[in-house]
């Protein structure tokens, strides 16, 4: 997949054809690329990873960009088949029921007349059968535009993954059409910064923009999913001040991404994430505590966090003492933090970071209510064993207390063996 960059001519460069429209893209795969973004000696759009751009002739993409559909067209084409052969009138296919099942149905109505003519389904017929649909899965589909004519109550879960939404202000419309809406996927999207789409402008691309007017809609959204996404930390802001509040959002899934350092709990993140309990950062490039305790640690309904994968090293006692409340001799806190940082945090995941020392263990007993944690050594500065293994720290907390009860029976062994 790649990212448009640059959209334009470059006439007085010296590139063939360049008074034709090029496009400025960046790759998701870094091998594809060709340069930085640079043609002629001139730097013509950034990219976020050096040497992934690339300068693509608009019109050898030009049919692929008008293939992208609206939603409305994809759901009629999906679920609402019209049917020529007489034995066949209207297929409904109502797809997966549940995002996490590979259950599926299909209902089909049919007719055992021979001789009746073909039956083309009306578009008010369309809309009664999409209407009642309670999933929507539309999984790479070429989708680009979310617009829809009405209110769907009925649907609970959406799948968007890998299609080309490009902007908040549709997600955030869509939401409202749906209002009872409790799964959304929008995995392998990728959406435009603000700042970028402003500048990709074209007379033969349009770019939509709902804007965040919409603001104020009730919603019933639990479970948003953005895996894949390319997304940064601005990009988490911007899709916070245009979709905040979700006051029922539970689950927020934000894994292989290129969320790094300079995490800020801005106003619009902190209403996002008011009432998240189970965030998933897996797959990230984390490399700093101090960016998960100063942008995460004031979560008041975190309960489950996954940081596997990242690039996060030991923690060190001047970065655990900066984050323990300070108390004065009459009780009252005396440093900016009150409490300790994921006061309700229970569940905690850091496998496959940089932690080698136990120390680490030992800080994170700072969250009172952790009772899960998966954990494992950094592989190049780990102690072996007598095997020549990695001794992995998995569950580390059972085996601690695995410890406690062993010392208890030794010190009963000595006691009544030796008087």
């Amino acid at each position: 997949m790649v990212q448009v960059r640059f959209v334009g001519t470059l006439e007085g460069l010296k590139v063939p054809k360049c008074e034709e429209y090029w496009l400025g893209v960046e790759w998701d795969d870094v091998t594809r690329g060709k340069n930085s973004g640079a043609v002629s000696g001139k730097q013509v759009f950034e990219v976020d990873t050096p040497g992934a751009g690339s300068f693509v002739r608009y019109l050898a993409v030009e049919k692929d960009l008008n293939r992208r559909r609206t939603i409305l067209d994809v759901l009629k084409d999906r679920y609402v088949v019209s049917q020529k052969e007489t034995n066949e009138v209207i297929e409904i296919d109502v797809g997966q029921r549940s995002l996490s099942s590979s259950q599926s149905a299909t209902a089909t109505t049919s007719t055992t007349t021979s001789s009746s003519p073909s039956h083309s389904v009306s578009d008010q017929e369309a809309m009664g059968i999409i209407s009642s649909l309670d999933v929507m899965d539309v999984t790479d589909c070429l989708v680009a535009y979310l617009d829809l004519p009405k209110q769907f109550d009925n649907v609970k879960q959406v799948n968007l993954t890998e299609n080309l939404v490009g902007d908040w202000g549709s997600i955030q419309k869509m939401i409202l059409h749906t209002p009872n809406l409790t799964i959304l996927n929008l995995s392998k999207n990728r959406f435009i910064p603000a700042a970028k789409k402003s500048a990709a402008k074209t007379g033969d691309v349009e770019q939509r923009d709902e804007g965040s007017a919409l603001k104020g809609g009730h919603s019933s959204l639990e479970v948003l999913v953005l895996n894949d996404c390319a997304l940064t930390w601005s990009g988490i802001e911007e899709m916070a001040d245009v979709l905040s509040p979700l006051p029922s959002l539970h689950q927020l899934h934000l894994a292989k991404n290129v969320l790094s350092t300079n995490l800020t709990y801005s106003p619009s993140i902190s209403a996002l994430l008011q009432s998240v309990e189970v965030l998933d950062l897996s797959m990230n490039n984390l490399s700093r505590w101090e960016d998960v305790f100063t942008g995460l640690g004031n979560m008041p309904s975190l309960n489950t966090l996954y940081l596997s994968s990242n690039k996060l090293p030991d923690i060190s006692w001047e970065v655990v003492k900066t984050y323990l409340p300070e108390t004065a001799a009459d009780g009252t806190a005396k440093s900016a933090h009150a409490q300790s940082p994921f006061p309700r945090l229970s569940t905690l995941s850091l496998l496959s970071n940089q932690i080698a020392s136990f120390s680490t263990i030992h800080f994170l007993s700072m969250f009172h209510n952790l009772t899960n944690l998966r954990i494992e050594p950094h592989t190049q500065q780990s102690t072996p064993t007598s095997s020549g293994n990695t001794a992995p720290i998995d569950y580390f907390l059972p085996f601690l207390m695995s410890q406690f009860f062993v010392s208890k029976l030794l010190i009963f062994f000595f006691r009544y063996t030796c008087l």
